[in-house]
């Protein structure tokens, strides 16, 4: 089973289809617009209207209301909801933004070879140890430690190379483009496609 999260701040493409949809405050709004049938919509609500609340009540949408004082974000909540019914994907829908800091906090929510967090300009995802073949949506492409790496190679991208440590610290793996394969030992990679 697929799911589909709709986050703040719209517009963005809706690269996904699904089979459960969930939609976060604004998120939630903008995929109405967009004619998906929301199977729930979840935060605390604090950046839309009550009126907009009601709209998606009208649109039969169960809410999943929570306090604006907690200790997770609406997104982790959002994902909490879809990770509960154990898909085998989990789409991420947002743009960037202005709040890097939400980006950030979405980012280190991705869990390896189940989540992706796509966007207008980037794809982002999570891989385990193991042998990847990578075929990038957008042009760059760049690799981070995600928990630290050892024994590091890339086969077939424009850059290629080997590192026996990529600690969480290390830049070295970005701006690559091309496609091909990624291959390490131990630990866990942030893979961000982008386009400028």
């Amino acid at each position: 089973m697929k799911v589909n999260i709709y986050l703040s701040p719209p517009p963005y493409p809706i690269i996904s289809g699904a089979d459960f949809h969930i939609g976060v405050e604004k998120g939630a709004l903008f995929a109405l617009s967009e004619g998906i049938t929301l199977n729930v919509a979840i935060g605390d609500f604090d950046s839309i209207s009550e009126s907009e609340v009601k709209t998606l009540e009208a649109a039969a949408v169960d809410i999943i209301r929570h306090s604006a004082i907690k200790d997770q974000t609406d997104a982790q909540l959002a994902l909490a909801h879809a990770l509960s019914l154990n898909p085998t994907h989990v789409f991420i829908h947002t743009s960037s933004g202005s709040r890097i800091d939400h980006l950030l906090a979405n980012l280190r929510t991705l869990v390896p070879g189940k989540t992706f967090l796509v966007g207008p300009t980037f794809k982002a995802y999570v891989l385990s140890q193991g042998t990847h073949a990578i075929h990038p949506t957008f042009k760059y492409i760049s690799f981070f430690a995600f928990q630290p790496v050892k024994d590091l190679t890339l086969k077939g991208f424009k850059y290629t190379g080997s590192f026996s440590e990529l600690s969480l610290n290390h830049v070295q793996g970005i701006s690559n483009e091309g496609s091909g394969t990624i291959t390490f030992l131990e630990g866990e990679i942030l893979v961000i496609e982008s386009k400028d």
